[in-house]
């Protein structure tokens, strides 16, 4: 029986559709999202190959607007928000003073005045308030519209295709690029990002908006093959095969975006931001730990978050972050922290439970889509 304090799952816009589609429901991040709707499998193979749907409006959404909101997005963040021109989408680091990642996130920079922050729906309340308690000296107004917002996100290299049946000049919108587009009178803020490792948009509207987006996308891909709806499951093993970090596996507050492997969203240059000094410690003296790809050289077991790396001779090298098998791979796949002393070896045997898996050091990230 659920504890009686514990607050009801929420529901995004789309939870209906869900339910009628069939989908396997969980709690995730205080939602009641759909991990599958058929076969995992299946449904990441539609990405790789055809196009797939996903309800992400768990997602939340802060807006910050005003004269110095590019000016502090640029202490907020460790990316570069000021000088970065409007229809950006700039994937960034929420660092603590330590260096430490609060979030990573996307900006989509509306206008120079007008900014979208969509970070992960597991932080939204902890972001909300850091974020807020560091606008204090700016002219910023801030706005969580995380509730009236929704967000669906059509992923595969048929994803242009079907956009352009309901609005033509999506295919005009370049890779992390964002516009507003009219559509059925509306506004929605359409940019061609992701979370698979393929081609796609993601469509962020209004509650009312969001459901049809959906249908007028489900219509668009009728003739589409492979192409299914897609649930949490699948996103996470397009983003493992993508070797896109997930908050809290391969980065928290107590990993820095450095250790993470993620130096390239720090621009050093700027005057100042949040957790600079500490990185640039980090960066003088260089991480003793940090992230690498592994894979398996038989058919299993699944190294999952938490299991132990290995040396051949038995040493604890590190720990696994992440593990899943990979169906484009056809084999296991994890990312794991390795500590300085071993980053030199390529062999080592993941740790699952009783059981150990051998697997070798693979480079990042382990799927690539094919250039057309």
């Amino acid at each position: 029986m659920a504890n009686a304090t514990e607050s009801p799952l929420k529901h995004t816009p789309l939870h209906d559709v869900h339910k009628n589609l069939g989908a396997k429901m969980v709690p995730f991040a205080g939602f009641e999202m759909p991990i599958q709707y058929h076969s995992i499998i299946e449904e990441h193979q539609a990405v790789r190959y055809g196009a797939g749907l996903f309800d992400v409006s768990h997602m939340g959404q802060i807006f910050a607007a005003g004269p110095e909101a590019s000016r502090f997005l640029n202490y907020l963040l460790t990316n570069e928000i000021a000088v970065a021109p409007t229809g950006s989408a700039i994937y960034s680091h929420m660092d603590n003073e330590k260096g430490g990642v609060v979030d990573d996130l996307i900006v989509y920079k509306l206008s120079e005045k007008m900014n979208l922050l969509v970070v992960n729906a597991s932080r939204l309340e902890t972001d909300w308030q850091w974020i807020q308690s560091k606008a204090k000296d700016f002219n910023v107004q801030l706005s969580n519209e995380s509730e009236q917002y929704g967000i669906a996100a059509l992923q595969g290299p048929a994803a242009v295709k079907i956009g352009q049946t309901i609005e033509p000049a999506l295919a005009d919108i370049g890779r992390f690029k964002v516009a507003v587009i009219k559509w059925q009178g509306h506004d929605v803020i359409a940019a061609r990002t992701g979370y698979t490792g393929e081609d796609g948009f993601e469509f962020i509207a209004e509650n009312e908006i969001i459901r049809k987006i959906w249908d007028a996308l489900w219509r668009g891909a009728e003739k589409i093959s492979p192409f299914s709806p897609c649930g949490l499951g699948a996103r996470d093993t397009l983003r493992l095969e993508a070797g896109y970090p997930l908050w809290g596996h391969e980065m928290d507050e107590n990993t820095t975006t450095i250790e993470a492997g993620y130096s390239w969203v720090i621009r050093w240059q700027k005057d100042d931001f949040i957790g600079k000094s500490a990185l640039e410690t980090m960066k003088t003296a260089g991480p003793q730990r940090k992230i690498f790809g592994f894979i398996g050289q038989t058919a299993g077991p699944i190294a999952r978050h938490g299991a132990k790396i290995l040396t051949k001779d038995g040493q604890t090298a590190g720990l696994v972050t992440s593990g899943s098998f990979s169906p484009t791979l056809k084999k296991p796949i994890a990312l794991g922290f390795l500590t300085k002393d071993f980053w030199n070896l390529n062999e080592f045997i993941l740790q699952s439970g009783e059981r150990s898996l051998p697997a070798a050091k693979a480079p990042l990230p382990f799927y690539k889509p094919s250039k057309t």
